[in-house]
């Protein structure tokens, strides 16, 4: 995928993240096989996220915006954006 846009970069950090979050060591809600976030994840990729985009004086509200919808669309599709430019 070329990162040619905003959202596709954006959906490639955000995909790092979510990762990050899964895999990590204390994280106890993950469920094996199952692509959607738990409560915890998604609380936790937010988090992470939120941190990531806090020294963006620019544009970041814009950001946080499409973090909520990225991860409402990342939960309604089973972990899968197919668009991330019409998000």
């Amino acid at each position: 995928m070329d990162l040619d846009t905003p959202a596709k970069m954006l959906d490639r950090l955000f995909s790092e993240v979510i990762n990050d979050v899964v895999n990590m060591d204390e994280n106890k809600t993950h469920i094996l096989n199952v692509l959607t976030l738990s409560k915890w994840e998604e609380s936790e990729v937010r988090c992470q996220i939120a941190t990531l985009l806090k020294p963006l004086t620019e544009d970041k509200n814009h950001y946080l915006q499409f973090m909520g919808r990225y991860l409402k669309v990342y939960q309604e599709n089973n972990g899968h954006i197919e668009e991330p430019d019409k998000i």
